[in-house]
């Protein structure tokens, strides 16, 4: 390997890394207190959670088209769900992988707040199936 010394385009931390790790730092801030890293965190999980949900929605979309197709023993269904599932999961993964690789933008609100109980879980699917069917 080529090691090339020089100076580093990052100027040096003001703490080392041992005073970010200290349980002293630890009981003097509170657990819920923001920070920017949390921020970031918590932005990256979203859009990662998003996309992979994207991906299985595809491959959801790929396997019930081939079952509708054994079943009725036509290529149509097949076809109909599988290509834009397939569709789905290669865009969903292209937009995955370049989330992973990039840090989020934090200035920006992201909501993602999901049914805090299984009570509100099944409330909500209890509006939505009627709604929808």
């Amino acid at each position: 390997m080529n090691d090339q010394l020089g100076r580093s385009p990052f100027s040096p931390p003001e703490r080392p890394l041992e005073y970010w790790l200290s349980s002293e730092l630890a009981r003097v801030s509170p657990e819920n207190a923001r920070s920017r890293l949390r921020e970031i965190a918590g932005a990256r999980g979203t859009y990662m959670g998003a996309w992979a949900a994207g991906i299985g929605t595809g491959a959801e979309l790929i396997l019930l088209g081939v079952f509708l197709g054994l079943l009725l023993g036509a290529l149509a269904p097949a076809l109909a769900l599988g290509l834009p599932g397939a569709a789905l999961v290669v865009l969903c993964t292209v937009f995955y992988v370049r989330v992973r690789d990039r840090l989020p933008n934090t200035s920006r609100a992201i909501i993602h707040r999901g049914p805090g109980s299984l009570r509100q879980a099944l409330s909500f699917l209890g509006f939505i199936v009627p709604a929808v069917g």
